[in-house]
């Protein structure tokens, strides 16, 4: 199994009352919500936590989604740890809260405008979960919810192995892209629920395919025939 650690890095300061006063997260969404002062600061942040994601061993590092290989199905999951159950509900139920009730908060006609659907896709219904109705469900969801119909993995260390472990078996991948910063998180708990898993669910999950486990084609790696920078003069190629 290789893990990548990955961040939304949405927006950590919609109002409240965001829902009622905006029709869509995305596209006409009031830019005088954003302030560039936090937003540096913001930045920042999440640049800080892909570092130290990079300290705690994951085997990536997700900048640009989550589509790392055309080819690997790497399945995403909102994972926070704690070391209990009740505790995991205590610290991020909040933050998790704002992101499926703010950040999900999309127009149905952007997510789904003419020419971006194939038939087949809309006989899939790939884009259900952004629809009217999911919507309404996004807007009223519980942390109950999100947790027993696996919207979010969440729990003391053991409880999100075992969850983990039944999804990557029931999906046969051998990837898997951990979002563990979510909505308005604070950088200390995102840190945290990171450190835990990397200390004490990670290891107990490297080892689920091991007949698989020196298979890298799925993997990403650089291109043979990449363009490849001229050195700058004056500058030592390295």
């Amino acid at each position: 199994m290789r893990f990548t650690w990955f961040n939304l890095m949405p927006w950590p300061y919609l109002p409240d009352d965001f829902r009622e006063q905006n029709r869509s997260v995305w596209v006409d969404i009031p830019n005088t919500l954003y302030d560039p002062r936090r937003g540096h600061f913001v930045y920042h942040e999440y640049m800080d936590q892909l570092e130290y994601a990079e300290t705690l061993g994951f085997d990536g590092i997700g900048v640009n989604e989550h589509h790392q290989n055309g080819y690997g199905l790497m399945p995403a999951q909102i994972i926070c740890v704690a070391d209990s159950d009740s505790e995991a509900e205590e610290l991020y139920a909040p933050h998790c809260l704002y992101f499926f009730n703010r950040c999900l908060h999309v127009f149905p006609p952007f997510a789904d405008p003419p020419g971006y659907r194939t038939i087949e896709t809309i006989k899939y219904g790939a884009l259900s979960q952004l629809s009217q109705e999911a919507q309404t469900v996004f807007q009223n969801v519980t942390w109950k919810q999100l947790v027993e119909e696996r919207f979010v993995v969440a729990g003391s260390p053991e409880t999100v192995r075992e969850q983990l472990e039944e999804a990557i078996k029931g999906l046969r991948v051998g990837h898997l892209l951990c979002l563990f910063h979510n909505g308005n998180m604070p950088d200390w708990k995102t840190r945290h629920s990171s450190k835990l898993f990397a200390e004490k669910v990670m290891p107990k999950l490297r080892d689920l395919w091991p007949e698989w486990k020196h298979d890298n084609r799925w993997w990403i790696s650089p291109m043979e025939d990449r363009l490849r920078p001229a050195p700058m003069p004056g500058v030592a190629a390295r």
